[in-house]
């Protein structure tokens, strides 16, 4: 009887746990909150830049906004916060007219005893492909409520 209730009760918790999985992996928007922090934290504005929507790139500012960004963020990052990501989908007769998230990072602690927010707004999908991508970027310090970002108004 003891062996009965012991092999239920092993297969109970092997049954619960294989079930646990990261969801947030199969969400684009976590792999673009990871590349966002590594590309400010390197300074890498070629690869910040490839997150970004093709229509908010053509935008005749735009790599000056994101030279401005990049030099605003100081230091490398040693850690954060877990990813605060809000997200929705638009449908019009039953067709995905758009998915979009919007990310926030808190408490982003830099090498240099900066703290930053990190927030954006990404279509992940979008009838209109150019929109597919990063169209805001903010990031603000803790201490000094300071900003700096790209917006581009729709």
């Amino acid at each position: 009887m003891k062996k009965c209730i012991i092999y239920i009760l092993l297969i109970s918790l092997f049954t619960i746990f294989s079930g646990c999985e990261k969801k947030e992996n199969n969400n684009p928007a976590y792999y673009q909150c990871d590349k966002v922090l590594e590309y400010l934290s390197t300074k890498d504005k070629i690869g910040l830049k490839s997150l970004f929507c093709e229509e908010v790139k053509n935008n005749k500012d735009f790599d000056a906004q994101l030279e401005n960004v990049i030099n605003y963020f100081d230091g490398k990052i040693i850690s954060h916060d877990n990813y605060s990501i809000a997200s929705g989908d638009e449908f019009s007769e039953g067709k995905l007219i758009q998915k979009h998230a919007s990310p926030i990072i808190y408490n982003v602690k830099t090498d240099t005893s900066m703290v930053y927010t990190v927030s954006f707004f990404t279509y992940i999908e979008n009838e209109d492909t150019n929109k597919i991508g990063i169209t805001l970027l903010g990031v603000k310090t803790k201490e000094f409520e300071q900003e700096a970002g790209y917006f581009i108004p729709y």
